[in-house]
This record gives C-alpha cells, structure tokens and sequence, in this order.
C-alpha cells in the first residue's frame, strides 16, 4: 500500500472497527509497539470519528500504569521492558472496561516522571467510562493472551532518518531529561525494543510504519477480509 496521511489511517481504522462492531458486543484492539509513533493521537481520532458515527469509543494507556521512571532508572530498564508497568492492574482495568464498567486508574505526568495514585485528586483525570470499543493503548507483552484477545492488534513501527533525534527532542523537551539521560534512555530502549516488542510484530494484524507524519499500511492474517 502507497504511503497515506493521518487521516486516512483514521478512515480505514474506524472502517475495520466498525466492522468488527457490528458482529455485538464490545469490540478491543489494541496499538502497540514503538514510542513516538502517534499512537495516542490517532487513538483520540479515531474514538472522534467513530463517535460521529454514532459509536462510542473509550481508550486506557499503558502508561497510566508506569512506575517512577527515576525508580526504572535506577535498574537500568526503559519503557519497552514490561517490568516498566503494573501490568496486572492494566489487564484487570482493560477486563472491567470490557465488561461495561468505568475504571480508576493511575494518573501518570510524563513531566516529572512520577504518577499519583489518588482516585480522589481533581487535579488529574483517574476515571475511564466504558464504550462500545475500547482502545487498549501500550505495548503488547501487556496483554495476557489467556485473559483477553483483542479483535484487533496493530504494531506502530518508527521509520525514518530522524528516528533518533525525534525522539531525544521529545525526551528533553517534553519529558524533561537532561542530555544525556535521554540518550542513555534510548539506547536502552533499543535493546529492550530488539528483546520484548520486535518478537509481537508477527502476531499483530495490522503492522503501520510511520515516518514522520506519513504512514504506511501492512496487512497480516487475513486482517481485512
């Protein structure tokens, strides 16, 4: 498939999950793979476009469920090794949202690296209402396949020159590491991407290579029949 915009990545997901809808019931995907890749961004989309067409879509990020990030530090691990994440709490949170029921759940602030754990702070938002779909929004080692399968699983995978100091920007900028720490932080992520997320490519659907703010589509097991 010929490279395509944002929006037409949103077309054709809502496309497929709104076929998926209409078999009952509430329908899960899940996006994994690489950082910096739009995931949340085409998540919020695609939950906007599928409420235009009378379809509510909720979403829930594996990164509500991050540890401190000075804690991961110290260990030596990033945010592609599963160890990063209560990941027994965002199964069981995906499982309620499943069901039909809200959830509380952490609130993590990539700023300062630490989450507050409070349901009750107003300063955060902790509480995911339940949809039709759910977008389960992380990395794929997080969802227990004997627990819940996701109707659709899509592997976001970073392309492009621009792949490093995209992402030490981000980091430094966005997240506040100093220099150095970003770039420690991104060649940890390489080894852990290489041991924990490379090996799911192959059991995913969909597999979307972004480079930059264009993508490009590749289709696996019979995922559009």
């Amino acid at each position: 498939m010929s490279k395509l915009r944002q929006h037409e990545v949103v077309a054709l997901l809502a496309q497929r999950v709104g076929d998926l809808q209409r078999s009952g019931g509430t329908v899960v995907i899940a996006f994994g793979g690489e950082g910096n890749c739009h995931k949340t961004t085409i998540t919020l989309l695609l939950c906007e476009y599928l409420a235009r067409s009378g379809i509510n879509a909720t979403f829930l990020e594996i990164d509500s469920f991050a540890r401190d990030r000075g804690e991961r530090f110290r260990e030596g691990i990033s945010g592609y090794d599963p160890h990063s994440f209560d990941s027994a709490s965002f199964h069981r949170a995906l499982m309620l949202l499943a069901d039909g029921k809200p959830v509380a759940v952490p609130y993590y602030d990539h700023q300062t690296g630490r989450s507050c754990l409070n349901a009750t702070c107003e300063e955060h938002p902790h509480e995911v209402q339940p949809g039709r779909v759910v977008v389960a929004v992380g990395l794929f080692f997080t969802i227990q396949p004997d627990a819940l399968r996701p109707e659709l699983r899509i592997f976001f995978r970073s392309r492009g020159r621009g792949k490093l100091i995209s992402r030490l920007r981000r980091d430094i900028r966005n997240r506040g590491y100093p220099p150095t720490t970003a770039l420690i932080n991104y060649v940890r992520m390489r080894r852990d991407y290489r041991r924990w997320m490379q090996p799911a490519i192959t059991d995913c659907d969909w597999v979307i290579d972004v480079d930059g703010s264009t993508y490009k589509l590749r289709f696996r097991r019979g995922a559009m029949a």
